[in-house]
């Protein structure tokens, strides 16, 4: 991968201006019940050698055979860093005498590994504790995902109203030209959006923000009622994916104003209830021509089937790019 190095950062020479270059080997276990060779437990605290197989021992004639589930999580990984999934993969052999390595050699990948080159944007100009990742997730070709580089869990998490915190919907928002470069289309802003889930409707433990197209009944419905839309929240007429949102509107071209604390300090009872909130965020032109947003809240409600899913707003497919 080529990437023009910026003038700022160069350092000058004696015989031209030269760029440090810091490269890292980051290791990584694959969550697995067995071995990546061997059907031996991967447990951890067993008896000496009671994990050990027939191939791990490199018994005569034992040939190892790949965990066809960490082929999986490699691909899983892979596509989360937006690399190249290599139809042709190759397992080669390094030479290593270690009295623990009875084979005589460690089973890598050198040419041609099942993941080629990926691509992580950190964001860390304000340090690690106000940092933030972007990544590409595995579901559809426009989704990218926001993560704070800080432990926050999610939208229940205090964190993400403490004084401090950076509006990481604003820069969901500003990292929106991924989702637009993949689309391959002009994409108007209303066709953008930014969803959060709720502690019922997540995936994993770690904030993350939806990046993707918005579904086009949802920018329908939305843009039918945005007359009514105004500056404090108020139910939506229309329900929108079968559930009922609450609606606020807010100005501007950038979104200055957090999401989080205009539902927090917005809608009683809320900040007590915050990780049965989902929050999406919609790019809108307002009735009278300026930019803005639509903000969207629903509430959990079990017994309906509603988890607070925002995401389901969202059309990880963008068929509204090909309108």
């Amino acid at each position: 991968m080529t990437v023009a190095a910026k003038p700022g950062k160069l350092i000058k020479g004696a015989s031209g201006d030269w760029e440090v270059v810091i490269g890292m080997e980051v290791h990584a276990q694959v969550t697995s019940k067995s071995k990546l060779f061997s059907g031996a437990s991967t447990e951890f605290g067993g008896e000496p050698n009671s994990h050990v197989s027939l191939v791990d021992a490199a018994m005569p004639g034992m040939l190892p055979v790949i965990n066809e589930e960490c082929v999986k999580q490699a691909i899983r990984t892979g596509l989360g860093l937006k690399a190249k999934i290599n139809r042709k993969s190759v397992f080669d052999r390094k030479n290593y005498f270690y009295p623990d390595l009875p084979q005589g050699y460690q089973i890598s990948q050198y040419k041609s590994p099942i993941v080629g080159e990926g691509e992580v944007v950190v964001d860390l100009d304000d340090g690690e504790a106000k940092g933030y990742v972007v990544m590409k997730d595995r579901d559809g070709d426009t989704q990218y995902l926001l993560m704070p580089t800080a432990k926050i869990t999610g939208i229940e998490d205090p964190a993400v109203l403490a004084p401090g915190t950076p509006n990481y919907f604003a820069d969901a928002w500003q990292a929106r030209h991924f989702t637009i470069d993949a689309a391959k289309a002009a994409l108007p802003r209303n066709a953008i959006s930014l969803a959060v889930n709720s502690t019922f409707g997540r995936s994993q433990n770690q904030l993350h923000i939806h990046i993707d197209c918005v579904r086009a009944d949802v920018r329908d419905a939305v843009q039918r009622q945005l007359a009514t839309i105004g500056d404090k929240w108020a139910p939506l007429a229309e329900p929108l994916a079968g559930h009922r949102y609450r609606a606020v509107r807010v100005l501007g071209d950038d979104l200055a104003a957090n999401p989080f604390t205009l539902l927090a300090d917005g809608i009683p009872g809320a900040r007590d209830t915050m990780g049965k909130q989902t929050l999406v965020v919609l790019g809108a032109t307002l009735s009278d021509g300026k930019p803005g947003f639509v903000i969207l809240d629903d509430e959990v409600n079990l017994p309906v089937n509603d988890r607070a899913s925002g995401e389901e707003l969202q059309d990880h497919s963008c068929a509204i790019a090909h309108q």
